[in-house]
C-alpha cells in the first residue's frame, strides 16, 4: 500500500465520500470502504460509540464557553460547568389578588420577605365570584337569591338559588306554658309551650375564718348572723333578691360628752361603760424646803397637765411658784392649798398661798403666829391645786 500521504486532499468533505478501514468482525481482518455519513452516525448518538451527533441543532466541532460566573472544567471525557457566584440575590417580591376581597402586602421585599393577607368587608358583606366584596342585600336585589317561607315546621333549605325558611309562627303561636315533667327538651305543641321544671342541683360550699365548710344544697338555708358585739339584718329590696346588712350592736354606753371620762373597754375593743370624773383635774407636790434653799419635792399627780413648777425663794419665808409653759387659763376656776408638813416645834407656824402674782406664777408665805416671815418650816407639806372645768 502507498504512503497515504501521497495522496491529493479533499477540500470538501461529504457524507458519501468513502474510506478505508478493517473489519475486525470478519475472520483476516478484509479491508473494506465506509462513508463518512456511516462513520458520523456511528460515532454519535445513534451509533454504537459514545460520542455526540449534534448540540442544539450544532453538527460537527463544538466548543463550550463558559459565560458570566460560570467556569468550565475537563477531567478526561467529563466537562464540569460550576458557577463561580455566591448566593443568589431577591431583587423583588410581588403580588397581586383579583378583587377586594383580599388584601396582599409584602415587606422586606430584598431582606427577609414576608407576605400578609387580610380579608376587607363586614358581617353583612359577601365575596363573589370575582373575589370582590358585595352587600349580601344585593344578591336578592339582583334576583341571584330568591327567599321563600313555604312550611310551618321543619328546618331551613337550600336548594339551587332559592333559601326556604318555614313560617314557624303560623300554627305555631305559643297560647299558653306549662311546666311538666323535670328534664328533657322544650316543646311547642298545639300553641302549648311547655318548659320542664328543672330540678335545681346547684350545690356551694360555705367557708369562714374558723368552723366547719358546710356544703348548701338545693332548699338549704344559709343563716348570716352576727359575732359578739355585730348584729345582722336581712332585707329583700326587690323580689328574688336579697341583702344581708352588718352593724355594731349597742353597748349600753349613752351618747354624749364626758369629763374626766372613766371608761370600761372589753376584749374586744368595745367601751362598755363610760362616766365623767370628779369634775376638776389636780396637781399634787410634797413640799421641803431648808436654810436658805427654795422648796422643792417630788410631784404625786399632774392631771391638770400642768409644767412642773419651779420654785424660787425670794426672801425668809417666801417663795414664788412659776408654772413654765402651760399657765392657768382662768385663775377664777382654781384652787390651791396647802396641807400638813408644817414644822411647829417652835409653835404657830402657818404656811399659807397668796394670790396670783399673774397667770403664770404664785406665792407661797410661812410664817409664825407673830406674822414673821420664817424658813425652815416646810416638811413634806401637801401642796394642791384644782383646776375645775
Amino acid at each position: 500500500m502507498s504512503n497515504i500521504i501521497t495522496y491529493p486532499g479533499i477540500p470538501i468533505v461529504a457524507g458519501d465520500d468513502l474510506m478505508i478501514i478493517s473489519d475486525t468482525s470478519v475472520k483476516g481482518n478484509p479491508t473494506r470502504t465506509v462513508s463518512i455519513d456511516q462513520l458520523g452516525s456511528y460515532i454519535g448518538a445513534a451509533g454504537g460509540g459514545a460520542g455526540v451527533a449534534t448540540i442544539n441543532g450544532v453538527a460537527g466541532a463544538a466548543t463550550l464557553v463558559g459565560g458570566t460566573d460560570v467556569a468550565l472544567s475537563v477531567v478526561g471525557q467529563n466537562i464540569t460547568i460550576a458557577s463561580t457566584a455566591g448566593n443568589g440575590t431577591v431583587t423583588s417580591v410581588s403580588s397581586t389578588a383579583a378583587g377586594s376581597a383580599l388584601n396582599v402586602a409584602v415587606t422586606n421585599p430584598t431582606t427577609t420577605p414576608a407576605v400578609a393577607f387580610t380579608w376587607s368587608g363586614t358581617n353583612a358583606q359577601y365575596v363573589n365570584g370575582a373575589g370582590a366584596v358585595a352587600n349580601i342585600s344585593t344578591l336578592i336585589a339582583s334576583g341571584a337569591l330568591t327567599l321563600t317561607t313555604t312550611g310551618t315546621s321543619g328546618a331551613a333549605a337550600l336548594v339551587g338559588n332559592n333559601i326556604n325558611i318555614p313560617n314557624y309562627a303560623t300554627g305555631g303561636l305559643v297560647t299558653s306554658l306549662t311546666t311538666t315533667g323535670t328534664t328533657g327538651a322544650s316543646t311547642l305543641i298545639g300553641g302549648v309551650l311547655n318548659v320542664p321544671n328543672y330540678e335545681d342541683t346547684t350545690s356551694f360550699t360555705v367557708n369562714g375564718n374558723t368552723g366547719v365548710s358546710p356544703v348548701l344544697t338545693k332548699n338549704g338555708t344559709l343563716n348570716i348572723y352576727g359575732g359578739i358585739g355585730i348584729t345582722s339584718a336581712v332585707s329583700q329590696p326587690v323580689v328574688g333578691s336579697a341583702t344581708a346588712s352588718l352593724s355594731l350592736a349597742a353597748s349600753g354606753v349613752v351618747t354624749g360628752s364626758y369629763t374626766n371620762t372613766s371608761i370600761t373597754v372589753d376584749t374586744y375593743g368595745r367601751v362598755t361603760a363610760a362616766s365623767s370624773g370628779t369634775g376638776y383635774t389636780s396637781y399634787v407636790q410634797l413640799l421641803s424646803q431648808t436654810s436658805t434653799n427654795a422648796p422643792s419635792g417630788p410631784v404625786l399627780e399632774n392631771s391638770a397637765g400642768l409644767s412642773n413648777i419651779t420654785w424660787t425663794r425670794t426672801g425668809a419665808g417666801l417663795y414664788v411658784g412659776t408654772f413654765g409653759l402651760v399657765g392657768i387659763a382662768d385663775v377664777d376656776k382654781v384652787a390651791i392649798m396647802i396641807h400638813n408638813g408644817i414644822k411647829t416645834s417652835s409653835g404657830g407656824f402657818t404656811a399659807s398661798i397668796n394670790a396670783f402674782t399673774n397667770t403664770t406664777d404664785f406665792k407661797l408665805e410661812v410664817f409664825d403666829s407673830a406674822g414673821t416671815f420664817t424658813d425652815t418650816q416646810l416638811l413634806r407639806a401637801t401642796l394642791e391645786i384644782r383646776i375645775y372645768p
